[in-house]
């Protein structure tokens, strides 16, 4: 039996594949030097604020085209903006979970079981719709267990919520 015409092409191409997937991190990781240069998150911060500065960012604007320039402007903007070059990624969500934090539990503890007298009240004119279990469960089957947790599951996760100690802010 002769091979097709296409079949080496496409052994090379499937082959080679195969190797850059399998094997191509491994080749790199051979080739390269021996130890990685690693930068801490201080100092690649300090880097890049001396390199991306409102004066290179200028220099980029005239430099390029008006797309450029368009896409460059709420980058100098922002660097003109003195209080977003402050700005603590950690400290801000923790004062948020710190002020929401008793308004969640609450919500939990007076808003648990309303919500689950609610869906067992509701299972019943839900029922008494006609079709409305036509091929599958009915309503009741459905909602009263989902009450049952709600109702005993709001208090404990309110409980949990509230034993979280947020320190730092």
């Amino acid at each position: 039996m002769a091979a097709p015409k296409y079949s080496r092409p496409l052994a090379v191409v499937l082959a080679a594949g195969i190797v850059a997937l399998g094997y191509g991190h491994t080749a790199v990781a051979a080739t390269g030097p021996e130890t990685a240069p690693t930068a801490s998150a201080p100092a690649a911060r300090a880097a890049l604020q001396k390199v991306v500065t409102t004066a290179n960012v200028d220099a980029l604007i005239a430099a390029g085209d008006a797309t450029t320039a368009r896409e460059l402007g709420p980058v100098k903007a922002a660097l003109a903006n003195a209080g977003a070059q402050h700005i603590d990624i950690i400290g801000a969500p923790k004062e948020l979970a710190k002020f929401a934090q008793p308004i969640i539990v609450q919500a939990l503890r007076v808003g648990g079981p309303v919500a689950a007298s609610v869906l067992e009240t509701i299972g019943d004119p839900v029922a008494a719709i006609p079709g409305a279990s036509s091929g599958g469960p009915s309503p009741q089957a459905v909602l009263k267990p989902i009450a049952l947790l709600i109702r005993a599951g709001s208090p404990v996760l309110a409980d949990l919520i509230e034993g979280i100690k947020i320190d730092g802010v």
